[in-house]
């Protein structure tokens, strides 16, 4: 079987490839983490890392809106 090789350099950081989790509810603990690291994913994006434990972590969705013009 041929494997190509498909790491990528982004920042100074190597991955095995270029396919990362965004940053969502997919990798919102360390168990889903682990598992698409397990099934082969380069990498995960998180917004923040601290060392606290966030007590609400929920999605937010909002619009933006310019001097009324509803754009």
């Amino acid at each position: 079987m041929l494997t190509k090789d498909l790491s990528v350099t982004f920042c100074g950081v190597k991955f095995p490839n270029p396919f990362c989790l965004s940053s969502s509810p997919v990798g919102n603990c360390y168990e889903m983490c682990a598992k698409a690291y397990d099934t082969g994913w380069g990498g995960i994006v998180f917004k923040t890392i601290g060392f606290f434990i966030a007590n609400e972590v929920s999605p937010r969705f909002d619009h933006l809106t310019k001097e009324d013009t509803g754009f």
